[in-house]
């Protein structure tokens, strides 16, 4: 076709020049011939020469002309004298032409000789003022032509480009359009580093437009290694009607990309192999007579085409693309009704080992980072459609299934149909249906492996795209720092828009969604089996551009847990099914500001026999942020009785497992705080309980609101207060307890106590024991006898192997009965539940101490000293040999009417004794008292003294044995066992 519009232009241009100079030989001759062409060369504006003339009646000879850089060694035109003066000639034989034709677009075509074809025709469709038709719109009638040894220089984007011609046009009449011309060329090429080819060119011409064309053409470059072949018939080139074509381009891709279209990507190195063959229905041929095409791709792409693209590449290097490895595959054309079709014949296959950074500046950086190392592509025909589908100006639709694998591993597939506007210049109004997809591979840094499969359907609206998505993924090897699980498993209904101008990505569910992990390791627990979520919503907002940001929040529900935490001592909690929070902040280096929020209604503490209810937890996965904040909580005893009223509880725990804890109740009246720090990798740690200033008052705050422990302390006055250091270790649990009494008034059961003051520790818990003495001392004890005021005692708390310790009194003093009362020499043998002791008794008040021992018959006045041996053993209380003396005289009155009754057989010395005894003024007296553990205690009288109303104030020296049940103080020591034991009993749970 080029060589067909470069010899019409050059037989315009000879036959101007022929008509002049014939005129000038017939009449002028020579010399005149000569000054013709001068002149008319001057008025054209154009430079040139002629050699020489010679002119004849029939025939003229040119020799050496030039005009501009067109050079013509011979030209002989024959003509007869009668058909001259119409300016017809009837063959013109062309010798030795040279005409450079520019075909880069950067100048006209015949350069400074384009100005001779005038005007030309008429721009039918003509997109710019200035463009005009190469060849005439109504072009003279030409002669026969004959070309011999003709040469054409081709300037062309690749390179200067030699064609030698060989060939004719002759006319063979008439047509409506024009004359018609036959035009038959041979030619031969040549062209940098070798480059060879032949071919030759057969076509029926209408006013110098083709009709008809048969061309062949072969080239050779063995310096290139590339060889093409063309073929173009077309029997009747009307509109409508068909041009065949077989194209062969094999070789370095360099070379050939002269053959491609200019706006096609200029391979730099690697070797294309490209075949075709079919037929293509064209229009009047567009570049005779019209504007070109500005897109020959998008030109071809609008016609009729039918046949079959074969194209393999190897090695590819296309600057502003990539580097192509591997390129195979063919395409099928073929028109369907008013549409045109493309479709895979075979699969088409490509594998490229890098794409150029440009194409990825406008990706989402993370997918800009898988791409840049290549990948493979392949594409199979899908079930939806042809490959490409064109119907005028509807829009573009495509079916396909493609498969894309990356070095790193990563692979996608899809099957999808797509609807594209056309011409394809944005996707505004486009759509593509994903019939099912693909997604896995590596997804560091956040998981070993993610696979995702679905399906989903993409809108696009001006420079927006949405997505509708529903999404199965697994990621597999899940690290996101300080949580790992082995699998990860998401089904997601998702609904995503993009902002490509402003690359900015929504998303949100469309419908609940679920999550489930396995073997999932959260901090500060133990591996769960299995975790089950459900998502209600889901929204988040990405800027992808260069530097990655955006928000994540996912929020739902849990079924009900079992944790298992690390720290030893805390036992399983088992968790109610809860509400979940999820809200993170990403960047490229990964979540930031991440905080997860659980919400339930119980958590299960089953080794300590507590639930937190309402809770409220926070997990900041922020490496600057806590790893836990329990925001809220209320804390309760499942004991039965409870241990501790409801507390309501707050909490910290920091990512090095230092931790801190609040806790109140009582409408604010209790108090607790925790201090800590865990150990992780020797398994050791501490904590600092304190519990805040206790006031108990008449009608406010009394014990029994703390706990059972308490709950037989009754009308309590006073402060008090305790700290404790805890430890723990694999070895197990241990501490330390430090409380504070001050002056604090109970009733506990009968006894009132009053002025308790005491700084009690325990340097252990497990079990409880003390280590030096430890005081308590007491204003007043009110036993319902006589009462102890001014107690100080020294006590001990010592294991035992009945598992609960016991609560000793070392030493002991006190005013008691108008004297003073010591416990000394007092032990604790905790194998036998064994307590003995000495009680020292100084100036006591004789009724009072009578009365304590509870023989009503008895009474007395006068103060006693001694001491008593008690034993406390497994409930039972003993006296051995108790001796008590008083201190100077005294008088003991003994009135037993029962006594004197049943002793009345001893005769008048027994009558005389029961009488001397009603008002018996002692010089000396002794009690001896004496207590098995079973039965009752025996109390032995040595009286020295006389009744001065009894033998006008006779001596008597008597021995008197009695038994007493000894209630009241059975009563009191029995009580004081009961307090101590409820105590010891009390601590132990709370211990435990």
């Amino acid at each position: 076709m080029r060589a067909l519009r470069l010899t019409a232009l050059l037989g315009l241009i000879i036959l101007l020049l022929l008509l002049l100079l014939a005129g000038a030989a017939v009449i002028f001759r020579t010399q005149l011939a000569l000054q013709a062409f001068e002149q008319w060369r001057q008025a054209q504006g154009v430079e040139g020469e002629l050699g020489g003339v010679e002119i004849g009646l029939e025939r003229l000879v040119l020799t050496d002309l030039r005009l501009e850089d067109a050079r013509v060694e011979r030209l002989e035109l024959h003509f007869s004298p009668r058909h001259l003066l119409r300016g017809e000639l009837r063959e013109a034989r062309i010798t030795g032409l040279h005409l450079t034709l520019d075909l880069t677009g950067e100048r006209p075509l015949l350069g400074e000789l384009q100005s001779l074809l005038g005007e030309g025709g008429e721009e039918d469709g003509a997109a710019e003022d200035d463009w005009r038709s190469p060849l005439p719109q109504h072009p003279p009638p030409l002669p026969r032509v004959e070309l011999q040894d003709s040469h054409l220089a081709l300037r062309t984007p690749a390179g200067p480009l030699a064609v030698d011609l060989a060939g004719s046009l002759e006319p063979s009449g008439e047509a409506e359009a024009g004359e018609r011309h036959a035009l038959a060329l041979q030619f031969a090429l040549s062209g940098p580093d070798g480059l060879t080819g032949k071919g030759t060119l057969n076509s029926d011409l209408v006013a110098l437009r083709p009709q008809r064309l048969d061309l062949t053409t072969a080239l050779d470059w063995p310096a290139r290694g590339s060889t093409a072949q063309l073929s173009l018939q077309g029997h009747d080139l009307t509109a409508g009607q068909p041009l065949s074509f077989a194209l062969g381009l094999e070789g370095e891709a360099a070379a050939l990309a002269a053959f491609l279209p200019a706006d096609a990507p200029r391979p730099e190195a690697g070797r294309l192999d490209l075949g075709a063959s079919g037929e293509l229905t064209l229009p009047a041929i567009p570049y005779l007579d019209a504007l070109p095409p500005a897109d020959w791709t998008l030109w071809l792409a609008s016609r009729e085409v039918a046949g079959d693209f074969d194209v393999t590449a190897e090695g590819l290097q296309l600057p502003g693309w990539g580097e192509v490895e591997r390129l195979e595959g063919q395409l099928r054309a073929a028109r369907q009704g008013s549409a045109s079709e493309l479709a895979l014949a075979r699969p088409l296959e490509l594998t490229l080992t890098g794409i150029d950074p440009t194409l990825l500046e406008n990706m989402p950086p993370l997918l800009a980072e898988r791409l840049a190392g290549g990948g493979s592509l392949r594409l199979e025909a899908g079930e939806a459609g042809p490959l490409l589908r064109l119907a005028g100006d509807a829009p573009l639709r495509s079916a396909l299934h493609l498969a894309l694998s990356l070095p790193d591993g990563s692979r996608a597939e899809a099957a999808l149909s797509a609807s594209l506007p056309w011409p394809l210049q944005g996707l505004d109004g486009g759509q593509v249906e994903l019939t099912a997809f693909s997604l896995s591979g590596p997804a560091t840094p956040y998981a070993e492996r993610l696979q995702a499969d679905g399906t989903g359907r993409l809108e696009a609206e001006g420079e927006v795209l949405s997505l509708a998505l529903d999404l199965d993924a697994t990621a597999q090897g899940l690290a996101v720092e300080p949580v790992a699980a082995e699998d990860l498993t998401l089904s997601l209904p998702l609904e995503a828009r993009y902002d490509m101008r402003a690359e900015d990505l929504t998303v949100s569910l469309s419908r609940i969604a679920s999550l489930r992990a396995d073997r999932l390791v959260p901090p500060a627990l133990a591996e769960l089996e299995q975790v089950s979520l459900s998502l209600e919503q889901a929204e988040g907002w990405f800027q992808l551009g260069e530097n990655l940001q955006g928000t994540l929040l996912l929020s739902g529900q849990a079924e009900p847990l079992t944790l298992r935490p690390t720290a030893e001592g805390v036992g399983d909690l088992e968790l109610q099914a809860l509400d979940f929070r999820f809200e993170t902040a990403l960047s490229a280096d990964g979540l930031q500001d991440a905080r997860a929020t659980l919400e339930s209604g119980g958590l299960y503490l089953a080794s300590h026999q507590m639930t937190l209810a309402d809770l409220r937890l926070a997990l900041p996965l922020d490496e600057n942020e806590p790893l836990l904040i329990l925001e809220r909580g209320r804390l309760y005893s499942d004991a039965v009785p409870a241990l501790f009223p409801p507390l309501d509880l707050t909490a910290r725990l920091e990512r090095n497992f230092s931790f801190v804890a609040r806790a109140g109740g009582l409408d604010g009246d209790l108090s607790l705080s925790i201090d800590g720090r865990h150990d992780v990798e020797s398994g050791r740690g501490q904590a600092q309980l304190a519990l805040g200033p206790v006031t108990f008052a008449p009608g406010g705050l009394q014990p029994a609101a703390l706990g059972p422990y308490t709950a037989e302390i009754t009308d309590a006055a006073g402060r008090l207060r305790a700290g404790s250091r805890l430890t723990w270790s694999s070895a197990g649990f241990d501490g330390d307890l430090r409380l504070r009494i001050e002056d604090l008034n109970l009733t506990y059961g009968t006894t009132r106590l009053q002025g308790i003051d005491s700084d009690f520790r325990l340097v252990g818990l497990q079990p409880p024991r003390t280590g030096e003495a430890q005081r308590l001392r007491v204003a007043r004890i009110d036993t319902g006898i006589s009462p102890v005021t001014n107690l100080e005692a020294i006590l001990a708390v010592a294991p035992s192997t009945g598992g609960i310790p016991d609560l000793s009194v070392q030493y002991a003093q006190a005013d008691f009965a108008g004297g003073q009362m010591r416990l000394v020499e007092a032990s604790a043998e905790t194998s036998a539940q064994t307590y003995r002791g000495r009680v020292e008794l100084e100036s006591l008040d004789l009724e009072s101490l009578l009365a304590l021992i509870g023989l009503d018959e008895l009474s007395g006045e006068g103060r006693v000293s001694g001491a008593v041996p008690l034993t406390l053993a497994n409930g039972t209380f003993s006296i051995d040999q108790g001796q008590i003396e008083g201190e100077g005289g005294g008088i003991i009155a003994f009135t037993s009417p029962d006594a004197r009754s049943a002793l009345a057989a001893g005769g008048e010395a027994v009558s005389l004794m029961f009488d001397a005894l009603e008002n018996f003024h002692y010089d000396e007296l002794e009690i001896g008292l004496h207590k098995p553990p079973v039965g009752n205690t025996e109390v032995r009288l040595h009286l020295l003294g006389a009744n001065p109303d009894v033998l006008d104030g006779h001596p008597f020296d008597l021995n008197i044995t009695l038994e007493t049940d000894a209630a009241p103080l059975l009563e009191a020591l029995a009580e004081s066992q009961r307090i101590q034991r409820g105590v010891m009993d009390e601590l132990w749970r709370l211990v435990r």
